[in-house]
């Protein structure tokens, strides 16, 4: 229990430290403090539902939320990988749910298997990043004033 305590408070202190240099490192104007709150909302937020979508446990809900507007950018993080090893320290699938998932018929029996639902919630935490970050570079355009049909057009 104490490491998973460990691991839970290194995880929220280094996105609080992430925030303190974000907000220290420049001058921010309101522009850019509202164009990264859209950021981090639109992407958090459907970061979070699609762990949520996965019934995953709350804690990997906030990782994914709290993370997706970090790794959206970034084509070698994923915000479900994050909540995924969450979900697996919390659910820790044994090997023998590595034999039932084979075994499963139905979606209910996939549900109750710890390994199926920590990719699950890799999974659909991932799909919510990357619909967080189509729709959040939309609205991260419109407020900027940048017309990107004029761009590709």
């Amino acid at each position: 229990m104490t490491d998973q305590f460990d691991t839970r408070l290194a995880l929220t202190i280094l996105v609080l430290a992430t925030f303190a240099l974000i907000i220290m490192s420049a001058a921010l104007d309101r522009h850019q403090i509202v164009v990264f709150g859209c950021w981090f909302i639109i992407t958090g937020t459907l970061s979070g539902l699609g762990a949520m979508i996965a019934r995953g446990h709350p804690y990997s809900i906030l990782t994914a939320f709290s993370i997706a507007w970090l790794t959206t950018p970034n084509p070698i993080l994923a915000a479900g990988w994050f909540a995924g090893a969450v979900e697996a320290v919390i659910r820790k699938p044994s090997l023998q749910d590595i034999h039932d998932v084979a075994g499963a018929k139905t979606l209910s029996q996939m549900m109750d298997n710890n390994l199926f639902r920590v990719i699950l919630v890799a999974a659909i935490a991932n799909l919510g990043s990357i619909a967080g970050m189509f729709i959040g570079a939309y609205v991260v355009f419109q407020i900027s004033g940048i017309d990107i049909v004029e761009m590709l057009g």
